[in-house]
């Protein structure tokens, strides 16, 4: 499982922060210390849409990563549609380029296993 954490995860990999409570999670920048940590399946391709939009809003802070949560429930994406997906896609339907780039790059770590 994956845990979204905004203070540990912003300060990064290098154990500043903590270290994850086992192996096969991680520790992601969100907003869930605000609203309690949110668990996510290890597997990004069985994450439903609120999960999905969940690790979308755990990748940034401010109104621009809320409105691209909300992209994805609209959109009704999960996180079978999202791995092996373009920045492209993604910014057709309203991602800047660089913030499309961004959760690319992050849910490829994810599949290729770097995340942990």
């Amino acid at each position: 499982y994956f845990k979204l954490n905004q203070k540990v995860a912003s300060r990064g990999r290098d154990g500043a922060g903590g270290s994850p409570s086992s192996p096969s999670s991680t520790i992601l920048e969100g907003k869930a210390e605000e609203e309690g940590a949110e668990e996510l399946p290890a597997n990004s391709e069985t994450w439903s849409t609120d999960q999905l939009a969940a690790f979308i809003r755990g990748l940034g802070r401010g109104p621009a990563w809320e409105r691209y949560a909300k992209l994805c429930i609209d959109e009704e994406l999960d996180g079978s549609t999202l791995v092996g997906a373009e920045a492209g896609a993604l910014q057709e339907i309203g991602f800047s380029k660089i913030h499309s780039q961004k959760v690319v790059r992050e849910i490829n770590k994810l599949a290729s296993g770097q995340a942990h």
